[in-house]
């Protein structure tokens, strides 16, 4: 990804979380499912993988490693990655 379109990106991340903190947002609410998720170390931070339902280029119950992690709800209701919005649902029962 070039810089510009790097900060194109998180502009875009950074607006849509506004959003979430103005209220509801349809960005959220219209979110694909991560379950059975873990944090995980990625080459520009952390991101997050895990089963996904509702991705809108992803085949249901596919194992996914999604784009950087951004910021996530403090209930781990949600995430925001570089990329989208994530529902969390049941995070991994593998031992760390």
């Amino acid at each position: 990804m070039t810089d510009e379109k790097t900060r194109q990106t998180l502009c875009g991340a950074l607006r849509s979380l506004r959003k979430v903190a103005e209220g509801a947002s349809p960005d959220l609410r219209d979110a694909p499912e991560l379950r059975d998720w873990l944090i995980v170390s990625a080459e520009d931070g952390v991101a997050l993988i895990g089963r996904v339902t509702g991705h809108p280029t992803v085949e249901d119950d596919r194992l996914v490693y999604t784009s950087a992690l951004i910021a996530m709800s403090a209930d781990q209701s949600w995430a925001r990655t570089l990329n989208r919005f994530y529902r969390l649902r049941g995070p991994s029962r593998l031992p760390r």
